[in-house]
């Protein structure tokens, strides 16, 4: 299974990874804290919209502090 980009706020609350598929993109927002609003259409597994717009009005202040994770492999040449 390919890995999705995802990013993370600077406070550790939000994770957002982006879904590509057949050229579309779609994010799923997850709370890392655990907290999710009841009747809100969140799961165990985040929310899934389709719009960055969403995902800003979803995180709020703290859309502008989205950094990407990196991993620490290497998926270079010789």
């Amino acid at each position: 299974m390919a890995r999705h980009p995802t990013m993370t706020t600077a406070d550790g609350v939000w994770q957002v990874e982006v879904i590509t598929v057949r050229g579309r993109q779609s994010f799923r927002v997850k709370r890392l804290d655990g907290v999710l609003p009841a009747g809100s259409g969140w799961g165990p597994t985040g929310r899934l919209v389709t719009s960055i717009d969403e995902v800003r009005s979803l995180l709020g202040d703290s859309f502008a502090t989205l950094a990407e994770q990196r991993d620490k492999r290497f998926d270079g040449g010789r």
